[in-house]
């Protein structure tokens, strides 16, 4: 075979090759991203109820009139942002894996997954297994779907195999746990804008009032400048009270609220952005802990030790200590 003959082949075989790669690439290109798709309008005009569940917790959020409730506790408006901003993206969720070898990696595995679903007038509109969590074990395994570094959700449709990735700036936009969903704040009062603060009990009562530009606690038996720091330590408190808990639906049914163990009314000055609030307190059987309520909201809270104690105070807890010279 002649040089000539033998590079005329290499020639052609050259460009057979380059013509093959174009067509892969152009291949490629024509079919772009498979994407989710098909996917029904998921935003509050058409949602009336969202329903997150997996095989340990479950979480109802309805819509009365323009808000948002589980249980009967109002929404966290973050949280539900967060969702919706979610849920508009699910059509564009990308195609990930088309088979289920590691749905369980996923989290959208029968053992690990959660169920989303988006309701309208007592019908499903949409349907989702998604796999949102960073911890997701199967069995003893330690699984981590998300992760703050790859920060993806995984989805697929219940009767299909495939996978599909969407980008999630947080873990579980779609968590199951409903105390997740409820709005933790019983008050939020600026420190600067309070005047006074009443304490009434069973036996006693007492107020701590601005006057002046000076504090004085206001007893019975008279008025005694009040110590600064322990003023500011109370009203820093009130800048936002948030509850470590809720009482479950049982619990708060059986609360009787005509008889509290403490009231505290909040004052604020004229003028002021927040309104004065009023908190009731019910001590639960005899632990150092408390039921809590705004009597103008129809549910109650919980604070634990440390916090009802940094908010349950006497007027000794005010009074300035002498100081020896």
């Amino acid at each position: 075979m002649s040089g000539r003959y033998v590079g005329l082949v290499l020639v052609i075989v050259i460009v057979l090759g380059i013509v093959g790669i174009g067509f892969r690439l152009l291949s490629v290109e024509g079919e772009g991203i498979k994407r989710l798709g098909n996917v029904s309008q998921l935003d509050p005009s058409v949602v009336d109820r969202v329903v997150m569940r997996d095989a340990e917790k479950q979480t109802v959020i309805k819509k009365i009139g323009e808000d948002w409730w589980v249980d009967s506790y109002p929404a966290v408006d973050l949280r539900m942002e967060s969702l919706w901003e979610t849920a508009s993206r699910i059509g564009d969720a990308e195609l990930i894996a088309t088979n289920s070898t590691n749905h369980d990696l996923m989290g959208v595995h029968p053992d690990n997954q959660t169920v989303v679903e988006f309701w309208n007038t007592g019908e499903v509109v949409e349907r989702f297994i998604v796999g949102d969590k960073q911890f997701a074990p199967v069995g003893e395994r330690v699984i981590t779907p998300w992760t703050s570094t790859v920060r993806l959700c995984y989805i697929r449709r219940p009767d299909e195999i495939e996978v599909y990735s969407l980008f999630c700036e947080f873990p579980e936009p779609f968590g199951t746990d409903a105390n997740y969903w409820k709005d933790p704040i019983i008050a939020a009062v600026p420190p600067d804008e309070i005047e006074s603060v009443t304490f009434t009990y069973a036996d006693r009562s007492f107020t701590l009032r601005l006057v002046n530009s000076a504090w004085i606690v206001e007893t019975d038996a008279g008025i005694e400048p009040a110590d600064v720091e322990a003023v500011t330590l109370l009203l820093f408190e009130f800048r936002q009270l948030v509850t470590r808990d809720f009482p479950t639906e049982d619990e708060a049914s059986d609360l009787n609220w005509d008889e509290p163990h403490a009231v505290i009314s909040i004052n604020v000055k004229e003028g002021s952005s927040a309104k004065g609030v009023l908190l009731m307190f019910l001590q639960k059987d005899r632990d150092p802990e408390f039921y809590v309520r705004n009597p103008q909201k129809a549910w109650s809270y919980f604070l634990d030790e440390n916090a009802s104690t940094n908010i349950l105070k006497f007027s000794t807890d005010f009074v300035q200590v002498p100081t020896g010279k």
